[in-house]
This record gives C-alpha cells, structure tokens and sequence, in this order.
C-alpha cells in the first residue's frame, strides 16, 4: 500500500442521501490505485457494509456545537491525518466539514475536498448560520474543491461563501442501478393502500425531514384535488 493514494472520507451521523454518495464513492475507488479510509461515527458505521473498505476508524461526532468536544474531536482527526498518512481528505457535513478540513489543513494535507450534501444555511438557526458562514469562507481559501450535489446547491455556495464558481463543481449522486432489478406486483400495493388503478396517481418519495420539501407536495396535492378530484396522492 506504500504507492497507494491514501484517500480518507470523514462524514457525520447520516442517512439517506449522504450516506449512500460516500458508499458509491469508497465502492468504486480503484483499490490498485487508492486506498480508502472511513472515518465516521458508530451510528453510520453498523449501516454499513465493511467488505469494501482497507480501514474503517470509529470517532465520536456530536452534531451540536459543543467547544470541548469539537476541539477534542479536532485533535484526533488530526492525529489519524498523520498517523495514516493521508493525501487526501474528503469530508461530509457541515460541522465536520469545518473540523474536518482544519485538522487536514493543520496535517498538510496535500489535497482537501468537502462535499456540501444540502441547504445547510436555509435551515439553521441565526446564531450559527454567520459563524458558519464566517468559517466556510476562511476554510475555502485552502479548500482545493467543494462538489454541490445540484446546480441550485453550487449557486447558493458561490453566493453565500463569496467562492469562486469555478472552484464548485456539481457531481449528482449517483444511482445503484441493481438496486431496482426486481419485479413487484403493483396490484397488491394498490388494494393495500386503496389506490385505484384507474385514476391517476401522483407520489413522492423522501426522508420526512423539511429540506426535502414535503409541505409544498401537500400544498400542491390541496390545490389539484380542488380541479381535479380523481388524482391519487401517496
């Protein structure tokens, strides 16, 4: 492994979206080429499979702000950094992306990636919103890329961070397309769920968190209903 690239992916407590972009990416690296190295919390760890991975390294990630802790958990990532040699860092998150990206810097890292999964600044409270803003601007100058996963998620970056454009680069994440080979009898949905295979269905699928924009599914189902009164919501 000494001509490998050491490639570490740093990620908070996740699921969904987030946690499957960093499965794709250690499942597809080269392993002639890299060697990949998971640093992530117990609670992502037992989601995954480990068969994939040379390294994985359990750490402790709070996703409040707490100074003590996040200090603590700065002085251990940085001392994985070096003790594996890291060439690149990748991180996930926001806190982590901040901690993440200090303690590589502080390693001399040769590379330092961070990957921005949502609208971070659209949902956070006021009091950490300008600390975060304030911290990401000062962290991109030594950011070699930060990848949005839209082009609406890249144009927020560009105009809340003040980064450069060219600087964003949008990768959406990709899909196991294996995943969805199976066929499944749609008539024992419909009777379970009472959906009549007749009328039109509209669906939406997603975690029940706000980002994902749920409320305006419901806003937009109240407004149809009113016209047409047949179409099925699920």
């Amino acid at each position: 492994m000494e001509n490998k690239i050491n490639v570490m992916h740093i990620i908070r407590p996740a699921s969904g979206g987030m946690k499957n972009h960093v499965l794709s990416l250690l499942k597809n690296l080269d392993p002639q080429v890299f060697n990949p190295i998971l640093v992530c919390p117990r609670s992502v760890l037992k989601k995954y499979n480990t068969d994939f991975y040379y390294n994985v390294i359990n750490i402790d990630v709070d996703e409040k702000l707490n100074l003590k802790k996040d200090l603590s958990l700065f002085n251990e990532l940085y001392k994985l950094i070096l003790r594996e040699k890291v060439h690149i860092v990748h991180t996930h998150g926001a806190k982590i992306g901040i901690i993440g990206r200090s303690a590589a810097y502080k390693a001399g890292v040769p590379v330092i990636i961070n990957t921005v999964h949502n609208f971070y600044y659209e949902t956070a409270p006021w009091h950490l919103k300008y600390p975060f803003i304030f911290l990401n601007r000062s962290l991109n100058k030594i950011t070699d890329a930060q990848i949005a996963v839209s082009n609406a998620l890249a144009d927020n970056i560009v105009r809340t961070e003040k980064i450069a454009r060219e600087k964003v680069h949008v990768i959406y994440n990709g899909i196991e397309l294996d995943d969805f080979k199976f066929i499944m009898d749609c008539s024992l949905l419909q009777k379970k769920y009472g959906i009549d295979p007749k009328k039109p269905v509209i669906g939406v699928i997603s975690r029940l968190i706000p980002q994902k924009g749920i409320q305006y599914f419901l806003k937009a189902a109240k407004i149809t209903l009113d016209v047409l009164p047949d179409v099925q919501f699920v």
